[in-house]
């Protein structure tokens, strides 16, 4: 069961099956911490990572593709600076789980610039039951036949094999096309399997 807590309520959610349906348009990931200068001591990022991920988002999506973001979009800024600083459009259909530095009012920020909200979701590919999170779900949870996709560990490792961190220090800090992170996570599960 995925738990859906309560961040940015009150604002409209989207269907979620659009990730489902446009998946070979896809592109995921999650903790950009646009303007958050600690983290670069903290996950030694790039000190200019705001400019470099932006920057990797228009070189890689396109204004018909799909993104995904797990949460965590902007911190350390405040919120009314946000709005003259914030992206006013980035290429792409931008789909946002919200994590937990996705405050209601820094959410009304993206939501102005044409971002959409998710709550977490889940759906069958390749027979393997994927659910999309902020934080990493329980591993009692993460069973075989499940995959839990999520952020908000950063560079820190996942519980186990079954899960896929796309927190954009994974992701050589640029949005990254799902199905072939799926594919190959896949891929890596079955291999397993046939070692054992």
């Amino acid at each position: 069961m995925i738990v859906i807590p309560d961040r940015a309520a009150g604002l409209p959610r989207a269907d979620p099956s659009v990730i489902e349906r446009n998946v070979d348009r896809v592109f995921i990931l999650s903790d950009t911490h646009w303007w958050h200068d600690n983290i670069v001591e903290y996950h030694h990022r790039p000190v200019d990572h705001t400019q470099l991920m932006i920057q990797r988002w228009w070189e890689r999506v396109g204004k018909h593709d799909v993104v995904l973001h797990l949460g965590d979009v902007v911190h350390g800024i405040p919120t009314a600076d946000l709005w003259a600083s914030f992206p006013d459009r980035l290429p792409g259909r931008i789909y946002l789980v919200p994590g937990n530095h996705d405050r209601t009012a820094r959410v009304e920020v993206f939501m102005a610039a044409g971002w959409q909200l998710l709550d977490p979701f889940s759906f069958v590919y390749r027979d393997t039951l994927v659910c999309f999170t902020h934080e990493p779900m329980p591993p009692e949870e993460v069973v075989d036949g499940v995959i839990n996709v999520h952020g908000h560990i950063h560079s820190n490792p996942s519980p186990n094999a079954r899960y896929l961190n796309v927190c954009v220090e994974m992701l050589d800090y640029a949005p990254t096309p799902l199905r072939a992170l799926l594919d190959a996570k896949l891929d890596e599960l079955a291999e397993g399997k046939r070692q054992r």
